[in-house]
Parts: structure tokens; sequence; C-alpha cells
């Protein structure tokens, strides 16, 4: 591919600090959380970054301690849910 959009990589970082707020636990999986969104658009281009993944991803981030289970895990939600970030919803 091309790579990722700079933009979207722009509001990826203003959204990672936003998705944990003050929680500390959160703030741990940040760095987990970057990598996943930016799995999830490699393997999902078509769909993309949308505001709110970063906290869907956080939620199994936190959720697994192993990353490629999180990432998994988040990708398979993402498949069956992507209907709401595509264009047009509803």
């Amino acid at each position: 591919g091309d790579g990722v959009n700079a933009e979207v990589l722009r509001q990826l970082e203003l959204d990672l600090p936003r998705t944990a707020g003050t929680d500390v636990a959160l703030h741990g999986c940040i760095g987990r959380v970057r990598k996943m969104i930016l799995q999830h658009l490699e393997d999902d281009p078509e769909l993309g970054y949308c505001q709110g993944m970063t906290l869907v991803a956080a939620v199994f981030a936190a959720a697994h301690n192993d990353p490629e289970e999180a990432y998994r895990r988040f990708a398979a939600f993402v498949q069956r849910v992507r209907g709401l970030w595509l264009p047009g919803f509803p």
C-alpha cells in the first residue's frame, strides 16, 4: 500500500490521549491501541480509521495481555459492526 494518510495519523494521535482520559490503566495500553489501529488500517483500508475506534481498541487491549489475541478479538468485533462506521449509516 501507499502507507497511512498523514491526516489519519494526525487524527489518531489527537484521539489517543483522549481515549485514556484520566484512567491510569488505559494510559498503559495506548501504545498497544496505536499498534492495533495501525494494523486495522492495513487490514481494512476500505473502512479505515473512524472516531471512536480507539476506545473500542482500548477495551480489547486492556482485557487481553497478549497483543495478538487483543487484536484478533478487536478485528473480529469491528468486522461484525463495521457498518456502523461506513459512510451513509444509517
